[in-house]
């Protein structure tokens, strides 16, 4: 996934969130620090990649377990805004 900075400054850090929408687990990721609850997954910035220049970005991954195709639901937020986006995953990553 691609994290990118529309702003005018710098970003000290972020955060990207999404539900799972049935019982879909990360089993490794890179350049981030993911945490869970539930089917609620948060993806924070690692500790070198949270500076992001404006108009720059920044990318992290992970793999995932699930039985089926799914569809994954995800919101980025920054400094208190947020979108969010619904994007199908098929076929599902192993």
């Amino acid at each position: 996934m691609t994290v990118t900075n529309t702003g005018t400054a710098a970003t000290r850090s972020w955060k990207v969130t999404w539900t799972w929408a049935g019982n879909q687990q990360i089993t490794n990721s890179w350049n981030v620090t993911e945490s869970h609850s539930g089917k609620n997954e948060t993806a924070t910035n690692a500790g070198y990649n949270g500076v992001i220049a404006p108009n720059g970005n920044t990318q992290f991954g992970f793999r995932f377990r699930v039985g089926h195709c799914s569809l994954l639901s995800w919101a980025c937020s920054r400094r208190g805004r947020s979108a969010a986006r619904h994007r199908p995953l098929c076929p599902c990553g192993r």
